[in-house]
């Protein structure tokens, strides 16, 4: 059996009295914290906007990498970033299917064709229905050089993707 006593006075009482308030002045302080974080973020979202020449700070970023073991067993990843902080619930891993090779730019087209595709499918469905890939980017970002990044953009406008996803490499 569990019972909960509440004391009414004395000791007990003068300790739950002082650890409600300090409870109670650490989640204000917590508070504090969390905005001034969510300042930094926005500017930094928006020194990217800026850098980036985008028409809006980019809420959601998709990162994309592609990783193999010397040439074969293909993984692409998706890291997601939402509102400036890791969205880890979003990440995601495709195994590259049709690239048997040492090819990272068929291996990014193939997993970005996956992931884009499953949003312009997602997007005609009722809110309801729709399943992990219902977002869109804002910001599509792809480990690579010039070869990867030309990949994207391509696959973008394949899509007819091209005006609404920007993108950008890392090198």
């Amino acid at each position: 059996n569990v019972t909960i006593r509440v004391p009414q006075r004395g000791a007990k009482r003068e300790l739950l009295e002082t650890v409600t308030r300090n409870a109670s002045e650490e989640l204000n302080r917590h508070r504090l914290r969390r905005a001034a974080d969510h300042n930094s973020r926005a500017r930094a979202l928006n020194e990217l906007r800026d850098w980036l020449e985008l028409p809006m700070a980019p809420l959601r970023i998709e990162c994309y990498d592609m990783s193999h073991l010397q040439g074969t067993d293909y993984v692409g990843s998706m890291v997601v970033v939402e509102d400036g902080l890791a969205a880890k619930n979003q990440y995601r891993r495709f195994k590259v299917r049709t690239v048997g090779q040492n090819d990272d730019d068929a291996a990014m087209e193939e997993v970005l064709t996956r992931r884009l595709r499953n949003y312009l499918e997602d997007r005609v469905k009722p809110v309801a229905e729709r399943g992990r890939f219902q977002y869109p980017p804002q910001l599509l970002m792809v480990d690579g050089g010039k070869g990867q990044l030309n990949v994207a953009v391509r696959v973008l406008e394949d899509l007819g993707l091209g005006d609404e996803i920007p993108v950008c490499s890392l090198a």
